[in-house]
């Protein structure tokens, strides 16, 4: 029998916990599966009030698709950040996904495939590193209407995601945090954009002044102190510096 394939365009979330690696790999069989379910209990109820898809599972988070309103993947992250401050991690893509039947016989179960469902997996991936709860994708951000004046956020700057070979503008929106972390971002939005076209224009020297700003009087934010650390790689090894973070 012939497999059905279908194709659709949709926002796909990958959440993870932020302190999954770590944990996990202490733990006993037994502390495990309760952990695990501890964390499924906590996102599922989440993706289901937005009408999302689990697709699949991963250590201590999940893969999710909103093929019918994008914008619910945002809206299940903002959730979890509000009801989990700092518990997890997460990266939100649009693209599409092929969905299809593989098995043969009686053993048959249905895969979802997508280049960008490897993205959403980077950003949170990046996410985590930087200690924000939630990057999302120029592309993504696009499907919502009026995105810029609804959600509170700043621009990150372009990455380049290596398991997908793609070059992303990303957008970190933080309004899911405390409201000391909200107020601190705020203030330091405008220096920090400007010190991130600085470094994507090729001139570190001026980009670092900026970020250090920003590092005055938010300490703990740790995307302007990455920025700072390259602008001073940058300067070390003599590089013209316009290039994009690297994720894998």
């Amino acid at each position: 029998m012939k497999s059905e394939n279908r194709k659709e365009q949709t926002g796909i979330l990958t959440v993870k916990a932020a302190a999954d690696d770590t944990r996990i790999q202490k733990m006993s069989a037994e502390h495990f599966l309760a952990y695990i379910n501890q964390v499924l209990a906590e996102l599922i109820p989440a993706v289901k009030r937005q009408e999302g898809r689990i697709d699949t599972w991963q250590g201590a988070g999940l893969i999710a698709f909103y093929e019918k309103e994008p914008e619910q993947a945002l809206r299940t992250a903002l959730e979890i950040c509000r009801r989990c401050q700092g518990s997890y991690a997460m990266g939100i893509s649009y693209g599409m996904i092929l969905r299809g039947t593989v098995g043969y016989g009686e053993h048959k179960w249905t895969v979802s495939l997508s280049e960008d469902k490897k993205i959403s997996a980077s950003l949170q991936s990046l996410a985590a590193r930087y200690a924000v709860p939630v990057l999302v994708t120029a592309s993504y951000a696009d499907q919502i209407t009026d995105f810029s004046k609804r959600y509170i956020h700043r621009l990150l700057g372009e990455v380049y995601l290596e398991n997908s070979r793609k070059t992303e503008i990303i957008y970190e929106v933080f309004e899911g945090e405390d409201k000391e972390r909200i107020f601190l971002k705020q203030k330091t939005r405008m220096v920090f954009e400007e010190g991130i076209h600085l470094f994507q224009a090729g001139k570190p020297e001026r980009a670092r002044k900026h970020f250090i700003e920003v590092l005055k009087i938010h300490r703990e934010d740790q995307v302007a102190r990455d920025y700072l650390r390259r602008c001073d790689d940058s300067h070390q090894t003599g590089k013209e510096k316009g290039e994009e973070e690297s994720c894998g």
